[in-house]
């Protein structure tokens, strides 16, 4: 009697359906563990279905691919993965890793070939035997010129240069890149990189200019560093005091030192110049020496001195200090207006974090006399013309502890 033919799947009642998938799941699923195990039983049953049925060969081998497909991205995920710190300059992936991820993760070679990637079989059988080495390619044997941008001279002197030549902004910057974004206080240059690298000697040897390397390792390794800009609104005392005065000073201290320095080689063994403050430097430099010119008689360092040496070393002595006075005095002198705007900025400040609930702090302030057209995308016209409107500002901060915004600019335009 002949076998009794079963329906097709699609004759199958829904219910029915239900029942078999059901019968089938619970025969494997205990024996998935993990979401590996469960694709390992998808492979043997497809590969089974290729071999066995032939009718479902073409359906089951792209299937097959599909799973294959998934394992090699995710291999190729995880190397990305691994090697994404590395810089850019170099390659990141060798080509024996990326042969490494595809070969376990793929069956067979010929599935790689399928997938439209060709591998010979004494490479296949290296990988899978681990023969192949894996280590990245030192930069030292790599073609061409060493790269400057990670050399620790060239961040080392990049580096002194942006201690040296920068000021603290009040802008507030985002720097890094996906989930390595980070806010920072911005600093600004005090000059152009390219006049920077000009005037500085130790950025020639450094790297070259022609390269821009200097704006690839600020980029790079400083990437919180803004152009200069221009400073308006600058309070004329305290312009001449860091223009003018305390550069005079400096130069006149090191006259001093240099001519004192060469009367008498151990004259400053003793002087502390770690101090941060420039005016503080200045004050020690000025007592260290009138206290020395003081205790000339019982200074050990002139004892063995001739009469003739110690007579030149007390005029160098007087010279400087007689020189040094006028500059120590008119420096004391502007530096309180700068002790007067701090103290008073520390009032305001100290009023607006103690201010009871239901209290404003209204600041207000002028600005006259500002000329009118007068900004970026002015006309020749524009610049020469003598009739240019006179305008006076006038802005408002208000400080209000119960609000979340407590800075609040406010700008009136009076014609005058």
């Amino acid at each position: 009697m002949a076998e009794k033919r079963k329906k097709s799947w699609s004759s199958l009642t829904p219910p029915y359906r239900s029942k078999v998938l059901s019968e089938s799941v619970a025969s494997f699923v205990p024996h998935c563990h993990h979401e590996s195990d469960f694709d390992q039983f998808l492979k043997q049953l497809l590969q089974k279905n290729c071999r066995d049925h032939s009718a479902l060969a073409a359906s089951s081998s792209i299937l097959l691919n599909a799973l294959d497909t998934k394992a090699v991205i995710g291999g190729l995920a995880a190397l990305r993965a691994q090697h994404a710190e590395r810089t850019l300059h170099h390659p990141s992936i060798t080509v024996n890793e990326l042969d490494d991820v595809l070969v376990h993760n793929t069956p067979t070679r010929s599935t790689l070939e399928n997938l439209g990637y060709p591998i010979s079989r004494n490479h296949y059988g290296k990988i899978l035997r681990k023969e192949v080495s894996l280590q990245k390619v030192p930069s030292a044997s790599l073609g061409g010129r060493p790269s400057l941008v990670n050399s620790d001279d060239a961040i080392a002197a990049v580096g002194k240069v942006v201690e040296e030549h920068t000021f603290e902004s009040e802008r507030v910057v985002v720097v890094g890149h996906g989930s390595k974004k980070r806010m920072v206080v911005a600093n600004h240059l005090t000059k152009t990189k390219h006049r920077l690298w000009c005037e500085i000697e130790a950025l020639h040897a450094a790297m070259s200019w022609e390269s821009f390397r200097i704006r690839k390792v600020l980029q790079i390794h400083f990437p919180h560093m803004r152009n200069s800009r221009r400073n308006t609104d600058v309070c004329s005392h305290c312009k001449t005091f860091e223009k003018d005065l305390l550069p005079a000073a400096f130069r006149s201290m090191e006259r001093a030192q240099a001519l004192l320095s060469q009367l008498c080689p151990n004259y400053f063994q003793e002087l502390d110049t770690s101090q941060p403050d420039k005016v503080r430097i200045l004050e020690q430099f000025y007592s260290f020496v009138a206290r020395r010119e003081a205790t000339a008689s019982q200074d050990p360092l002139r004892q063995g001195f001739t009469r003739a040496d110690r007579l030149a070393l007390h005029s160098a002595e007087a010279q400087a200090l007689h020189r040094l006075k006028p500059h120590v005095e008119i420096v004391q002198a502007y530096e309180w207006h700068q002790v007067s705007a701090r103290r008073q900025g520390n009032f305001v400040a100290s009023m607006c974090s103690k201010l009871p609930s239901g209290t404003a702090l209204l600041h207000v302030d002028f600005k006259e006399n500002i000329k009118y057209p007068m900004g970026p995308d002015e006309t020749s016209e524009e610049w020469h013309a003598q009739n240019k409107l006179s305008l006076t500002v006038f802005g408002a901060n208000a400080s209000v502890p119960t609000c979340l915004t407590t800075c609040v600019f406010v700008v009136a335009i009076l014609f005058s």
